[in-house]
């Protein structure tokens, strides 16, 4: 996991007021309680993510040049796309567009 990666996490946690351990991003306390996390990688983790911050998710319309994904929440102004480079890859896309886009409610979260 990269550092980048790691901070994404841990403000998209502080967002969803999702607890991590100290210096631990694969185990979390959820709604759920205690168990693996890591919604970069796990579809129901960003989605329930994404649910939890009301987190639309847009697609890119079949004719466009350019394949993407988006995550927007309005009320937030948070508007986060990633291209998707190959189809077979939308569903990484769409994870970490949640992710980035709960990592900024996150940093407002912090102000």
């Amino acid at each position: 996991m990269t550092d980048t990666d790691r901070t994404l996490l841990e403000k998209a946690a502080r967002a969803a007021d999702i607890l991590l351990p100290a210096g631990e991003l694969s185990v979390a306390c959820t709604d759920e309680g205690w168990g693996p996390w890591n919604p970069l990688i796990d579809d129901g983790d960003a989605l329930r993510l994404a649910v939890k911050l009301h987190l639309a998710i847009e697609h890119n319309h079949p004719l466009d040049n350019k394949a993407w994904v988006m995550a927007v929440n309005v009320r937030a102004d948070i508007w986060m796309t990633e291209e998707v480079e190959d189809e077979t890859r939308r569903s990484d896309a769409t994870r970490r567009a949640i992710v980035r886009a709960a990592a900024s409610l996150g940093e407002q979260h912090d102000q």
